[in-house]
């Protein structure tokens, strides 16, 4: 029910011209050669009872050519607009009247009950007031005198010569106050009604379903009347007793755009019927006549499917073979329709359009030997189609494929196998089996349990193993399981992923610039290549410094471009023809000892100055490049220990930080920047009072 009200609301909104103070009413006007005429109605169902209890006022401002506005307005009909007493509605309409007893129903009815089309199913779902309400309003719409009966229309047939009007109405009620008004223009061209929807038609087995478009070139419609002529137009009646509406609510989808109606009182197939509409709107005008559509009822009953046997093999043929107890009169041929997959999709053989009185078939085509699979389709003189359960046929075959050929493959680094060969030119091969053996000479097994359909095979192996080759061969299988020759062998080498064997260091030996390094190379049979490699300790980048390859072989190595004082780290790796790398060497920490710089310091000279609080300590620059001093202080016969540390540019030394009073003696050894050192050189001894 509140679909068929939102349709009715948006249909008089559409055209109603409104200025409402609170929204509760709408108003619409039509201006005619003789009156203009005014409808309106609340919004909701609720309003629409309280507002007929207490009415409504219709007033009017007339205004001069100039658009000057009367002062006072004048009242049109009573003071309170109201609905018909239940008295009156006897009086003015007859007891068989269409509209009149629904409208009088929704308003004073103990219970709401109509016969409209439809009606329990919207009672169902909507409330009782709800639909008094929305059948009201749509009674309104139908028929004039009803809807002045419902108080929700007035004509105003005493209009002025010329200038504008402008009607106002205002709701009565204390509480629900609203005001809505709209203007004529007097003597303004008349609007015409609009025109009906086109008709579509599609027949139906002794039915025609209508169709036409409610949008968006005609939401103005109320309902619809629908007329038939089985006459060649020369008399037309009303399909249906009601008009036909529009439920759902308006939109642009497919569905919800278009008003379907289908006429089932056709009585025989194929004779034309004319079809024309009609349009009601919210005025309770008839629109002009839709332009006329003809259509007629078309036998749509399919007739018996065939009911299909096993196909059989004839001398090398597929014989198609099927029942049809029954042939209906208007039978006119069968069909066969051949796929090679059983869910279709079928296709229509060419030259297998069969008489009705034919039950076989014989497949002569070139393909017979692949899968096939046949339907018969039964076809009337109408072209209506039934079609039969498929069946599988297929030739007795004894006859091996041949021998595959051209079997290629490669193995990747992680074991997989992929190997592909050329289809055979046979048309019934199913698949192809796949076999593997470790060695030629042994019993090759089956990879592949059901024959793959397919011209390649992937297949994962393992690596590690004492194995370097794998064999693989292939054999045809045609759809009756015989069996081909074996392809050629195909023999494939696994990549070699095992690192070699890790050569050691046996021992070392370091001397002054120089590292004698003896190792036991790898034990691995494919060995290429050993790299002897050294790095400063603290660094991450190895450096080759030695490498030989097999056949040569190296036990031992003396590394003489090393520099004293360093650290050493020194590893080996072993290389196999695969590219494979060992695991490095367990490392060889070295130091080497650089030669001892004999040049000692001379001219020492210790001397404390009095006035100024200090020892101080004078000596003669080495002729060597010196990189710093170190300075060594004792006291009162104690050892002497490092004092401080003193650039390579210094040729004095000044110490402020003796404790004292006492027998002080210094030491200085000078660090050379080619990591040599001077001996010890020892100053005077130094008293201090």
């Amino acid at each position: 029910m509140k679909r068929i009200l939102f349709s009715i609301i948006i249909i008089l909104s559409s055209a109603w011209q409104l200025k409402a103070q609170e929204d509760h009413l709408r108003i619409i006007a039509r201006q005619y050669a003789d009156s203009v005429v005014l409808r309106w109605a609340p919004l909701n169902a609720v309003e629409w009872a309280q507002m007929n209890r207490y009415g409504y006022r219709l007033e009017r401002f007339e205004f001069n050519e100039n658009t000057t506005k009367n002062s006072k307005p004048k009242r049109l009909g009573p003071d309170s607009i109201r609905p018909y007493s239940l008295d009156k509605w006897k009086a003015a309409f007859p007891a068989n009247h269409p509209w009149a007893p629904i409208a009088v129903q929704a308003l004073y009815g103990k219970q709401f009950n109509t016969t409209m089309a439809g009606a329990s199913s919207i009672k169902a779902q909507s409330q009782e007031a709800m639909l008094r309400y929305s059948f009201s309003l749509l009674m309104a719409d139908l028929d004039a005198p009803t809807a002045q009966g419902l108080a929700l229309r007035w004509s105003d047939t005493k209009l002025p010569a010329n200038g504008s009007v402008q009607y106002r109405l205002i709701s009565l009620h204390p509480t629900i106050k609203d005001t809505v008004e709209v203007g004529i223009r007097i003597g303004d061209p008349i609007e015409p009604i609009p025109s009906s929807p086109l008709l579509s038609a599609e027949s139906g087995d002794k039915s025609v379903t209508l169709r036409w478009d409610v949008m968006p070139d005609n939401p103005v419609f109320t309902a619809f009347w629908l007329e038939r002529s089985g006459d060649y137009g020369k008399s037309w009646g009303r399909i249906s007793e009601r008009p036909i509406m529009k439920t759902d609510q308006p939109g642009t989808a497919k569905d919800e755009r278009f008003v379907y109606y289908t006429d089932t009182l056709i009585t025989e197939n194929y004779k034309p019927y004319w079809y024309r509409l009609q349009g009601v709107t919210p005025f309770a005008e008839l629109s002009a006549y839709s332009p006329i559509q003809i259509s007629m009822g078309k036998d749509r009953n399919a007739p018996p499917a065939p009911l299909m046997k096993e196909p059989k093999d004839v001398k090398g043929k597929i014989q198609v073979v099927w029942e049809y107890p029954e042939t209906p009169p208007d039978f006119k041929e069968f069909r066969i329709g051949k796929s090679n997959v059983i869910n279709g999709p079928f296709q229509p053989i060419e030259n297998a359009i069969l008489s009705s009185k034919s039950r076989t078939w014989i497949d002569n085509g070139t393909d017979a030997l692949g899968e096939n699979y046949y339907v018969v389709y039964a076809i009337d003189t109408t072209g209506n189609m039934s079609v039969s359960l498929p069946a599988y046929g297929f030739l007795r075959d004894s006859i091996a494929p041949g021998k595959p050929f051209m079997p290629v493959g490669t193995i990747d680094t992680t074991g997989v196998v992929r190997l592909h060969w050329k289809l055979g030119p046979e048309m019934d091969i199913m698949g192809y089996r796949v076999y593997f053996a470790n060695s030629p000479d042994h019993e090759f097994s089956n990879k592949t349990p059901l024959p793959i359909r397919d011209t390649a095979f992937v297949d994962t192996i393992t690596l590690n193993s004492l194995t370097k080759k794998i064999y693989y061969k292939i054999a045809a299988v045609d759809r009756n399981y015989n069996h081909s020759v074996y392809s050629d062998i195909l023999v494939l080498t696994r990549p070699d992923t095992i690192k070699p064997v890790g050569p050691l260091f046996a021992d070392f030996r370091v001397k002054q610039q120089e590292v004698q390094l003896q190792f036991i190379p790898s034990s691995s049979a494919d060995v290429k290549e050993h790299r002897l490699m050294r790095r400063e300790s603290g660094t991450t980048q190895w450096n080759v410094i030695s490498n030989w390859q097999k056949p040569e072989v190296k036990l031992e190595f003396s590394d003489k471009s090393v520099k004293g004082a360093m650290y050493y780290e020194y590893t080996l790796v072993a290389i196999d023809s695969a590219g494979n790398v060992s695991d490095y060497a367990p490392t060889v920490d070295v130091r080497v000892i650089p030669k001892q710089t004999k040049e000692q310091i001379m001219q020492p000279v210790a001397t404390f100055l009095k006035d100024k609080r200090t020892i101080e300590l004078q000596w003669a620059k080495p002729a060597g490049e010196v990189d710093y001093y170190t300075v060594f202080r004792g006291k009162d016969g104690k050892r002497p220990v490092s004092l401080t540390t003193a650039e390579g540019t210094a040729i004095h030394f000044e110490d402020n930080s003796y404790t004292g009073k006492g027998k002080y003696v210094y030491m200085i050894k000078a660090a050379y920047k080619d990591k040599g050192e001077s001996p010890f050189t020892v100053f005077n001894q130094v008293v201090v009072e």
